[in-house]
């Protein structure tokens, strides 16, 4: 293990200690907390509810619900031997019981959102008993107090702490004036990274400076320090556009509120509307929460929805860090390469993002089974005798776990996954994918759960989507073996445009690029590492489904997706590899490679901000067209806006008689719509490829409105809306 430390990290890194004995009791005072916090937050989410009160207070109860109900008691009364897996299993367990219990609502026609709250609290609350009794623990307003005062002693009473946090406050103070006197009408082609200033720069090498002393600790990383220091990061890198806008970007997170609207107001899902209800249980979920927190409609949930699934992400990427390079120093340099790896921007509110959390909380608990069990080692002499071993070879139960709690965590993954089914349909392939690999390593203890998994898949794409592979089958088919056309719509087609644009898409793909070959490097440092084999399956698993789909030319994307959790503290094993072992030179060189890490990440992430933001007069232009629009109206933006499906979905339509592939006012006439939504995101996503010259949008908006079909209803710097005049033109045809 000593050496396996200096190949990790440095002679001076902590190293994960060896699993403990079979009955070691948790830390008392945290379990005390958090089961009395989820008790507390069980018991008054479903009360406020059921009286409609609480307003904001409501909403953020609500969403701590989601994530602390039930998990925390069950996950407790699992006593796994390790806190940050069982914080894991709690988290996605309680959002996979949410994911399924809206679903459940709607397929049996029985919509009770608050009752549903009130029935998972009992079932919580009798687990919270169980876990009591089990821990003679006794949550006392006296116990709990002197496990409140004891943890707060021990997290303020370090120089280091105190020194954070004020240099952690100054960032966050910088952040916010950047946000608000950012001009972000100024962003072209060179994206984000060419209209932030200085305050934006110094906010980050402020939280990095906390972050690297945090890690660089004598004895070992600060966890609190690192872990407040990732969560500012993650808001600077993540939040800025969505905040100086007060508007979430990626329109397509619009969309997925208009969904929600739907089934919370006829609490029935839309027949052939849309291929993405084959899988529902994202809007399902959605739909409870929103009647749950009291809200109009999901919108509320969209502005900070990245920085929470960044959240979530963390903590199963710093388990897989551990994991897979025994180093805990290694395993908090992974969190934040892997927050500036992440530019594909799939953090938004959508099912994907809750299907990733699902899908690495499960890859979390497989690797640290893994790791903490027996692994029977092959004498075989030849490759093929060795193969034959590995994929015969069954792990021994996970230290500290009997017989009936190791089926008891297979059982929870079952229902993790179960939830991952219904809400995506390409992640739970790639989870097979992974687990069939896994298997062929001797990677894995439960070898029926690919099966278990397989079969929920099946059933549930011949029980829930039918409707899309029947209407379907020749897209599902269509790619198989197809890996050059997969490759260019996936690399070829997205290096498009001119000049500028065109350079900024080979940066996207050389920081790609570069975190990769320096995952390869740290997998080479552990190649003698127990966990080796698992993290080559991991990285390798997303790639095979290239074989199989080009999922609308996104395949590639996705790919790595999925591979960043395992790429980043790969990554970071090749750069403490090379970070100079004294703490002060150590410090430097960190915040020097993670600051130039934050740099590349605004500027790949950063690149579509000018026509992927949606502007706060934009969204508010779109709710009171849609409050005044009568049923049936038609709508007719040029290349799709997300804001205007924000809600009456089903209500609102396209013109009859197709989409016009290039936008000029022949097709306009003759395809004529009720109301056309202009904004400068629209007419960004057209100027910066190339596709037509600089203020063609509006120009096109005055032709029409000098033609006489259309006048202006409403204008502002980001949005013109045109209506239609009721007569039959006599030109333009």
């Amino acid at each position: 293990m000593r050496a396996l430390s200096e190949h990790s990290g440095g002679a001076d890194s902590p190293s994960i200690p060896d699993p403990p004995r079979p009955g070691r009791a948790p830390d008392e005072y945290f379990l005390a907390w958090i089961l009395a916090v989820s008790a507390l937050v069980s018991v008054a989410t479903p009360i406020l509810a059921a009286t409609d009160l609480g307003g904001g207070f409501r909403v953020a109860l609500s969403v701590i619900y989601l994530v602390l109900v039930p998990g925390v008691p069950v996950a407790a009364l699992l006593r796994l031997p390790n806190r940050p897996i069982s914080v894991t299993v709690a988290v996605a367990l309680s959002l996979a019981v949410h994911l399924l219990s809206g679903l459940a609502q709607i397929k049996i026609g029985f919509w009770s959102p608050v009752g549903m709250c009130f029935a998972i609290t009992v079932v919580s609350l009798c687990v919270t008993v169980m876990c009591s009794r089990i821990y003679s623990l006794k949550l006392s307003p006296t116990w709990l107090w002197s496990a409140l005062v004891a943890g707060t002693r021990s997290s303020i009473s370090s120089t280091l702490r105190m020194g954070s946090t004020f240099a952690l406050l100054t960032a966050l103070a910088l952040w916010i004036w950047e946000t608000r006197i950012i001009d972000l009408d100024a962003v072209g082609a060179r994206g984000l990274i060419a209209v932030v200033s200085w305050r934006y720069f110094c906010a980050l090498t402020l939280t990095l400076v906390c972050f690297a002393a945090g890690v660089r600790r004598r004895g070992g990383p600060d966890a609190i320090v690192c872990a407040v220091s990732s969560i500012a990061l993650a808001t600077i890198l993540y939040q800025s556009v969505s905040v100086a806008d007060d508007g979430a970007v990626v329109g397509t997170a619009w969309v997925h509120v208009g969904f929600i609207d739907y089934i919370g107001r006829f609490h029935a899902l839309p027949l052939s509307l849309d291929a993405r209800f084959s899988w529902s249980g994202f809007f399902d979920g959605g739909a409870a929460l929103v009647d749950v927190a009291g809200l109009p409609d999901a919108s509320a949930l969209l502005l900070w929805s990245p920085l929470f699934f960044s959240v979530l992400m963390m903590i199963p990427v710093y388990i897989v860090g551990t994991l897979v390079t025994n180093n805990l120093r290694t395993a908090w340099v992974g969190v934040p390469v892997y927050l500036c790896g992440n530019w594909f921007q799939q953090d938004y509110f959508a099912p994907q993002a809750v299907a990733m959390v699902l899908y690495l909380s499960i890859v979390s608990v497989l690797l640290w089974s893994v790791r903490s069990a027996r692994l029977p080692v092959s004498s075989a002499l030849t490759w093929r005798a060795k193969a034959t071993t590995m994929m015969r070879r069954i792990p021994g139960r996970p230290a500290g776990l009997g017989g009936c709690r190791t089926i008891a965590v297979e059982g929870t993954l079952v229902i993790i996954a179960a939830a991952m089914v219904v809400t995506h349909q390409l992640t739970p392939v790639l989870l097979i994918v992974t687990l069939i690999l896994l298997t062929a390593v001797g990677m894995i203890r439960y070898r029926t759960l690919a099966l278990t998994v397989g079969v929920l898949f099946v059933w549930w794409l011949s029980y829930g989507a039918p409707d899309y592979w029947t209407g379907h089958l020749h897209v599902i088919l269509g790619d198989l073996g197809k890996v050059g056309s997969s490759l260019q719509s996936g690399v070829g087609a997205r290096v498009s445009g001119d000049g500028a644009y065109h350079q900024m898409q080979y940066v996207r793909i050389a920081w790609t690029a570069a975190i990769a070959l320096a995952a390869t490097a740290g997998w080479w440092l552990l190649r003698r590492h127990k966990l080796a084999p698992a993290s080559a399956v991991l990285v390798i698993a997303p790639f095979t489904l290239v074989l199989a789909q080009s999922y609308g030319g996104e395949i590639i994307l996705r790919c790595f997706v999925y591979s960043m959790p395992v790429l980043a503290p790969l990554a970071a094993a090749a750069i403490m590899r090379v970070i100079p072992r004294t703490t002060t030179l150590s410090i430097v060189a960190l915040v020097a490679a993670l600051f130039l890490a934050s740099v590349m990440l605004t500027t790949t992430r950063g690149l579509n901000t000018a026509f992927e933001r949606n502007p706060h007069e934009v969204v508010s232009a779109a709710r009171s067209l849609l409050d005044q629009a009568p049923r049936g109206t038609t709508m007719l933006p040029p290349n799709g806006e997300g804001v205007l499906r924000m809600s009456r979905v089903g209500e609102m339509r396209w013109p009859d008689g197709g989409v016009c592939r290039v936008w000029t006012f022949d097709c306009v006439s003759q395809f004529p719509a009720d109301y056309i939504f202009l904004t400068s995101s629209q007419a960004a996503a057209l100027e910066i490829p190339g596709l037509v010259p600089p203020g063609w949008l509006w120009d096109f908006a005055d032709q029409l409105v000098e033609s006489g079909m259309y006048r202006i209803k409403e204008e502002n710097t980001n949005v013109r809306i045109l209506e239609r005049i009721t007569f039959t033109p006599t030109g333009g045809n």
